[in-house]
């Protein structure tokens, strides 16, 4: 009877309709769009939640689609006007909290703006191809299924009158608030094990597993990066270590070399001054035979005054240039200051090896306490950033997510470069320290060093000029029994004139020792003066 007297056209919509009886949710959201009162609400998702497999009826279908009110809003949100209301998160998120808080006197009015707002979220989002319209979907069945909501759904439908033609249409299809509770019932308790099930697995995280291997992570990532320093510390200290052996090594080469050429200079000097010498050996016992000579010859001669007063002023002459080229006590002087100045240097390459090490253990434990802050601050940005990360991963939010990424790698490239500048800082206050404690060693040591130094030379010069003096004296005397024994054989065998020129020639060298002794003198005043200089200055 129906099909007879409903239009071909009618039919068509009838047809369309038995197809899509097993819409999805999605579908029903879409459907809840195009409701604008909370009557028309009930009309179109209430049946579908509830599970009835009966048709409605084509007049009914028609007029749900064609009512003023849904050309009006078909307009109002056309391609060209899809805009969402000015403080729409504001709204939302007031009449949410308002249901959660008034769960037991909820208002209709507060549902339908609620309902309404969520409407136009995904109409908006829908017609961008965006796929928050889904988020949107999903808490208008929430909404829905709720039972506080469903409550005053029922009390609003008892307060209509029975007169209307939508009470009779629902009246029609056979509606039963029982199964209907109890679908409600077994939705609601399924949400209930998804959401207890969610907080279980978020506590785990929490409490134990998920902390734990983040835990896990870093401590094998702080492990990674103890060894990689330890073994840079290790590279750096044979490193170190080669190079100190090297300069060693450089130094006693040096210093072989130097005490090699010290060595031959004094053998030379010690060759020179030494009587009986292969180089200079005749200097000296020119020296002690020189009155033995000068009889000799002039016996030989005879008793012409002459010729033996000019031989003997000869051999005086080359006598002075013997003493002038001697080794001068200068040279001496020089060979110990230079000796002086290589033990003071020593000395202080000793101290400045062991602040070279000291310094090294600091900078280790420094470029140590460095590294290990730094892995620790990339650990913590990293666990904070890949926890937001994830959590935007499982909304499906990709470009919050790679926003995020972008972010910890430019956190992370700036928080390296602060360590790396407090590294250097560090490291150079720390030479400037070391460079300030050397300097202030070394002129301690140096100090200290020149005046042991100077005294020590004091002592020596003392013990030279002394032992120099006594020399002297032993030689003199020498020459005394020398010119005895050549005035007996002289008295035996020459005549009353040689008498006169021997006693010449010994006034002569009387004299010429007392003026090497007033050069020795001299030469110890000299020597006395210059060290008093040294020790001033």
């Amino acid at each position: 009877m129906l099909k007879s007297r409903i239009s071909p056209s009618n039919a068509k919509i009838l047809n369309k309709t038995q197809s899509t009886q097993k819409t999805s949710y999605f579908q029903s959201a879409k459907r809840l769009i195009k409701a604008t009162t909370f009557q028309s609400l009930k009309q179109t998702i209430i049946p579908e939640l509830i599970g009835s497999n009966k048709p409605q009826h084509a007049e009914q279908e028609l007029v749900s689609l064609t009512s003023p009110e849904q050309e009006a809003l078909r307009c109002r949100y056309s391609q060209r006007n899809r805009r969402l209301p000015p403080d729409f998160a504001e709204k939302v998120l007031e009449l949410e909290i308002h249901l959660e808080k008034n769960q037991s006197e909820i208002k209709m009015e507060v549902v339908q703006q609620l309902l309404y707002l969520y409407s136009q979220a995904v109409e908006y989002y829908n017609g961008l191809n965006n796929e928050k319209y889904q988020l949107y979907a999903e808490r208008i069945q929430n909404t829905v299924v709720r039972p506080e909501v469903l409550k005053v759904m029922t009390q609003s439908k008892k307060s209509v009158p029975i007169g209307q033609s939508r009470s009779k249409s629902t009246n029609n299809r056979g509606y039963n608030p029982q199964k209907t509770q109890q679908l409600i019932k077994e939705e609601h308790e399924k949400r209930q094990k998804e959401r207890k099930q969610l907080l279980v697995e978020n506590m785990k995280e929490i409490n134990g597993e998920g902390i734990g291997q983040k835990l896990q992570d870093q401590e094998q990532l702080k492990q990674s990066a103890a060894e990689e320093v330890k073994k840079s510390l290790e590279n750096q200290s044979e490193n170190l270590r080669k190079r100190l052996a090297e300069r060693k090594q450089l130094q006693i080469s040096k210093r072989s070399i130097n005490t090699s050429i010290q060595d031959q200079t004094l053998d030379e000097l010690w060759i020179n001054s030494r009587p009986g010498s292969t180089k200079n050996g005749g200097n000296g016992m020119f020296q002690i035979k020189f009155d033995d000579d000068i009889n000799n010859i002039s016996m030989i001669k005879g008793c012409s005054t002459k010729d033996s007063s000019q031989y003997f002023y000869n051999n005086q002459n080359y006598l002075e240039d013997i003493q002038d080229n001697s080794p001068i006590s200068d040279k001496s002087q020089q060979q110990e200051y230079e000796e002086s100045m290589h033990q003071i240097w020593s000395n202080c390459e000793h101290m400045i090896e062991t602040l070279s090490v000291a310094k090294s253990s600091q900078m280790e434990q420094l470029i140590e306490e460095v590294t290990q802050q730094k892995y620790e601050k990339l650990a913590e940005i990293k666990a904070t950033y890949d926890f937001m990360i994830k959590k935007l991963d499982q909304s499906k939010q990709k470009d919050k997510a790679d926003e995020k990424r972008k972010e910890k790698d430019q956190e992370m490239q700036l928080c390296s470069k602060e360590f790396e500048q407090l590294k250097k800082q560090k490291l150079d206050d720390l030479e400037r320290e070391y460079d300030e404690k050397k300097r202030a060693v070394m002129d301690q040591k140096i100090q200290r060093e020149t005046r042991k130094l100077v005294q020590s030379n004091i002592s020596r010069a003392t013990s030279r000029a002394n032992s120099r003096g006594s020399s002297n004296n032993s030689r003199f005397s020498r020459n005394k029994q020398a010119q005895r024994k050549n005035k007996q054989i002289s008295q035996q065998n020459c005549n009353q004139n040689n008498l006169s020129i021997f006693t010449l020639s010994n006034q002569q060298f009387q004299q010429q020792v007392e003026e090497i002794q007033n050069r020795v003198q001299q030469h110890s005043q000299i020597s006395q003066i210059q060290q008093e200089q040294q020790v001033q200055l």
